[in-house]
């Protein structure tokens, strides 16, 4: 809808009355992101009822942010009278539609028996599965849990791995370092002890150089004493050591043995390297026939890039230089699609070729455009010319339609109309 466009463009001019009557006007056509976004100005203006009743509207649209920030305002008593059993209900509302900020605020009530009774193995599994689905916080505070030992009893070598995966990449805690340091004395005793997850945590951190010194000689150590009892993770980190030369000659024998018997444990990441390597060859020799095997064993546990790999392993022909099937064309554009839907860029130029040619998928230019310009949106161009060509096609509300569909809010659509006129 052009008025989105035009409302946040209001909005970043410092219009603010402009922009709340266009997102009114969207919202009362049934845009749920009009009317979160009208609730996000409503409350930044102390209209608290106004934002709360706008969060109403766009959480019954299926907004999941407009519901988290309800949830927020009934924990807080904040325009509304505080009600706990309210703010689970609309925490529960945004975890089913994907928020794991949601999933980690529904641990915290349970922990602290907000609107439920205190459950500390509810706090916990409701906190590991906001850290599973990749929440920092989560992880931090997942950490906390198993070191303090909250519904078990003390557990150093699951604390160590969640410090560890909350300090790492984007959006790292910045106290999840110290906490990975307190884990030390402790895995040490129990690596000398036997312990084989604690051995692995060391060898994670020693390879890393993370809550100890780096030491690759001391990570191969721990590590191999852990894989040689079957521990998959320990495997992993194995093979990737032997197949880099990490601390050790490379060894592409070695590399695939270990990172094998962790693909066989659904080590996920082992599943998507040993398919690389069968694709690519560096095994010895090509097998295109164990690669997909791998892909779709990793793609089958919800990896997105295994399932867009999956998905070009399909289009790149049978073994033996057959042609691609329709049904296995089909196939292979299902995986693509589903990499694209869970946000894996690479896949969403490809689709979007696909359904603008008809392969695989039906012909649908809209669906086309929504595609490229999701790709677009997300740093990718390949499909830039492509959606030129399709926006001198298709109409202003088609154009519209795409970019609503791909998640924008509008502009991307008003260029494409503009660029067409020209």
């Amino acid at each position: 809808m052009p008025e989105l466009y035009e409302a946040l463009h209001a909005q970043r001019e410092g219009d603010t009355d402009r922009a709340r009557r266009l997102f009114q006007q969207v919202a009362a056509d049934g845009d749920p992101r009009a009317a979160y976004l009208l609730g996000l100005l409503l409350s930044s203006e102390g209209d608290l009822q106004g934002a709360l009743a706008a969060y109403q509207h766009a959480a019954g649209l299926g907004s999941a942010p407009a519901a988290y920030n309800l949830a927020a305002m009934y924990a807080l008593g904040r325009g509304v009278a505080q009600d706990y059993g309210e703010a689970l209900d609309w925490y529960r509302y945004a975890a089913e539609r994907g928020m794991a900020d949601a999933e980690r605020m529904i641990g915290n009530m349970y922990g602290r028996g907000e609107g439920v009774p205190a459950d500390p193995i509810a706090a916990r599994a409701w906190i590991l599965a906001a850290a599973t689905h990749g929440n920092k916080e989560a992880m931090f505070q997942l950490a906390l849990l198993y070191e303090d030992g909250v519904g078990t009893g003390p557990d150093p070598a699951t604390a160590a791995r969640w410090f560890l995966e909350a300090g790492l990449g984007e959006g790292a805690v910045p106290d999840a370092a110290a906490g990975l340091e307190r884990t030390v004395p402790q895995l040490q005793e129990l690596a000398k002890a036997g312990d084989t997850e604690a051995r692995c945590r060391l060898g994670i951190m020693h390879r890393l150089g993370a809550g100890v010194p780096q030491d690759t000689a001391e990570a191969l150590r721990l590590l191999t004493e852990a894989a040689d009892v079957g521990h998959p993770e320990a495997s992993y980190e194995l093979g990737t050591m032997y197949r880099d030369g990490e601390g050790v000659e490379p060894n592409p024998d070695e590399a695939l043995r270990r990172l094998r018997l962790a693909a066989e444990r659904e080590h996920l990441a082992a599943q998507h390297d040993l398919a690389y390597l069968h694709w690519s060859g560096a095994t010895g020799e090509e097998n295109r026939t164990l690669a997909l095997h791998w892909y779709m064993a990793a793609a089958e546990q919800g990896d997105p890039q295994s399932m867009y790999d999956a998905g070009l392993a399909m289009l790149s022909g049978e073994e033996g230089g057959a042609p691609v099937s329709p049904e296995r064309r089909e196939e292979a554009m299902s995986w693509l699609r589903r990499a694209a839907e869970a946000g894996y860029v690479p896949a969403m130029p490809l689709l979007g070729q696909a359904h603008a040619d008809g392969e695989g998928v039906p012909l649908d230019p809209v669906e086309a455009a929504r595609w490229f310009i999701a790709a677009l949106a997300a740093g990718n161009g390949e499909g830039l010319d492509d959606l030129h060509e399709l926006a001198r096609t298709l109409t202003p509300e088609q154009l519209r339609t795409a970019d609503r569909l791909a998640g924008g809010d509008g502009s991307a659509a008003a260029a494409l109309i503009a660029s067409a006129q020209d």
